[in-house]
């Protein structure tokens, strides 16, 4: 995949600028709109993303995965996961988690968060808006709940504009592989990747705490728990939220 990447001095958010952007002009799959300063930037539900001037990478990247069936929408995220998830693991090493369903952790703390919109048209995945944020240089927070960066890990700085160049070329790798039809492998890497998974924790389900066992993700992109009672619950993103306490 080729990528035209965009780098602009500031934007309230990637994303709403990216989907403005493509209502008004076509675009390539590929296009990337970053941005050095991001100031409202958007994560899941009304959840705002948190990252200090030229820091950090705050992009949003433009799909066309037309190739997949509508019904296989979260292959699709499984495979942008991994792809972050490789980029972390190049500077940090070990210890690299994707949190249910696309956050990037390092250990225990999150790196980054994604927000992914389709854009479907009749029976078609038409377009996919890959809003991506990740903490690079930023070493202190003012309100993330559990944030962390590669420079804490590392106690090294880097250069943004090489950091997103290498992303991309995961990214492409991994989006080649999916669209190439190699699912089982990209799914087997997901659920090996899956933080908590197969390990007793609370969390919280639909406003009530209980104990349970990630034991994987249905084809939807459902998180599939069994209780500590034996029963198998299939919960939405909306549904279940992480206490990270484990049992």
């Amino acid at each position: 995949m080729d990528f035209l990447v965009n780098w602009v001095e500031q934007s309230a958010s990637t994303q709403s600028d990216l989907v403005a952007l493509s209502e008004k002009n076509v675009l390539q799959q590929g296009y990337v709109l970053a941005a050095k300063r991001q100031y409202a930037g958007k994560g899941q539900g009304s959840n705002k993303w948190e990252a200090q001037p030229d820091k950090n990478l705050t992009f949003s990247l433009y799909l066309q995965p037309r190739f997949l069936p509508i019904v296989r929408q979260f292959d699709l995220m499984q495979a942008l996961s991994l792809a972050i998830a490789d980029f972390v693991q190049e500077y940090v090493g070990q210890d690299v988690w994707i949190k249910w369903p696309n956050d990037i952790y390092i250990g225990k703390d999150k790196v980054c968060g994604c927000l992914i919109q389709n854009k479907i048209v009749g029976s078609v995945l038409e377009a996919v808006f890959c809003g991506i944020g990740i903490n690079i240089n930023q070493t202190e927070f003012a309100y993330a709940p559990n944030p962390t960066s590669l420079s804490l890990h590392t106690g090294r700085q880097y250069d943004l504009r090489d950091c997103l160049d290498r992303l991309l070329q995961h990214i492409a790798r991994r989006y080649e592989q999916l669209s190439l039809g190699d699912i089982d492998a990209i799914k087997s890497e997901y659920l090996d990747r899956l933080l908590y998974k197969d390990v007793k924790a609370e969390y919280i389900y639909n406003g009530k705490r209980i104990v349970a066992t990630i034991r994987g993700v249905n084809p939807l992109g459902h998180l599939i728990l069994e209780t500590q009672q034996g029963d198998c619950v299939e919960a939405e993103l909306k549904e279940v939220s992480f206490t990270h306490k484990e049992v």
